[in-house]
């Protein structure tokens, strides 16, 4: 079962409108993967688009449940002279990006006051002896499609974390590397795509990945 917190952030909304929108539309919240990706569609089309949210959910009930094409046009204006149109096929991918990195990266906040932090010495030295030397692992893969990707060994077991320039151009570089890497979203269903181009990784900064070298975290790089 899905958690508050993985489902909103999944769905790119606060708990406060899944609840609200719940409320509304008389429609219960799942906690599974599909309920997910209905309510992301809900929210794109009310949200971003300024539709009603009832009509918003008549749309993404016909166009996930396959009652409409994978290109839905969305009249504008009363004439239908200015329309929208939404890709299917990209939201869905979008979809599967976003669920993973919400069930890999979205951790509760801890209770409580948060711990002290002890007073140090302003002419105390705490650094780390060779720290600024840590040794960074490139996987080849990035190198031979000259993507600027430092990966590096993650706090989590067995993973390595990839920060990325996100420039534009590099992203490009970025996604030939992860095709080569066969690269796929962790822990989505099966039968969800996979799609990981520019456009993914521009929509969805944080991904969790797993590749032909291994579990892999990509994150974008602050300079």
């Amino acid at each position: 079962m899905l958690s508050d917190l993985v489902i909103s952030a999944a769905v790119g909304c606060s708990a406060t409108w899944l609840y609200n929108a719940s409320r509304i539309l008389h429609h219960d919240i799942e906690r599974t993967p599909n309920n997910t990706r209905w309510w992301r569609l809900v929210h794109l089309i009310h949200s971003d688009l300024g539709l009603p949210l009832r009509a918003a959910s008549k749309i993404a009930d016909a166009t996930l449940n396959g009652l409409a094409p994978t290109r839905v046009r969305l009249n504008a204006t009363p004439d239908g002279s200015v329309a929208i149109q939404l890709d299917m096929d990209r939201f869905l991918s979008s979809t599967s990006a976003a669920f993973s990195s919400a069930r890999n990266f979205s951790v509760p906040a801890p209770r409580g006051r948060p711990p002290r932090t002890p007073r140090q010495d302003a002419n105390e030295d705490n650094s780390i002896p060779g720290a600024a030397k840590i040794q960074t692992v490139r996987l080849g893969a990035f190198e031979a499609h000259g993507a600027d990707v430092s990966v590096l060994l993650s706090s989590k077991q067995g993973v390595l974390t990839a920060m990325y320039d996100p420039s534009p151009k590099n992203l490009d570089r970025v996604a030939a590397a992860l095709t080569a890497l066969r690269a796929k979203h962790r822990g989505i269903p099966d039968n969800w795509p996979n799609t990981i181009d520019a456009i993914t990784i521009r929509t969805v900064p944080r991904l969790a990945l797993t590749t032909s070298d291994g579990p892999l975290d990509l994150i974008p790089r602050e300079d």
